[in-house]
């Protein structure tokens, strides 16, 4: 599994390293992913999807802030509770103590 990650992070590294400034038609910068990764899969063709999942099946460091990004997603926290029939009863539990 090393050896994949490292072969993944030489050839990324090599294959944007020999990519002319103005970009490479096919390949997909991790700018783009990381703009892309909200973007709903039904908003894209099937090449940018295509394109997307090579970058990430590439890239180490896309694929780690993919599967972060899912994580964050699947964790949202639920709706506070409502507080105020909580602290209206301790009020009023404090008002009749302070009431001899």
């Amino acid at each position: 599994m090393r050896f994949m990650n490292k072969l993944g992070n030489l050839w990324h590294d090599v294959y944007y390293f020999l990519a002319p400034p103005g970009g490479v038609d096919f390949a997909m910068r991790c700018r783009d992913v990381v703009e892309r990764i909200d973007a709903p899969a039904k908003d894209q063709s099937w090449l940018e999807r295509f394109r997307f999942i090579l970058h990430l099946s590439l890239c180490q460091l896309c694929k780690n802030y993919f599967d972060f990004h899912l994580l964050l997603k699947r964790s949202q926290p639920a709706a506070a509770p409502d507080l105020k029939p909580m602290n209206q009863k301790l009020l009023n539990a404090y008002a009749k103590k302070k009431d001899p």
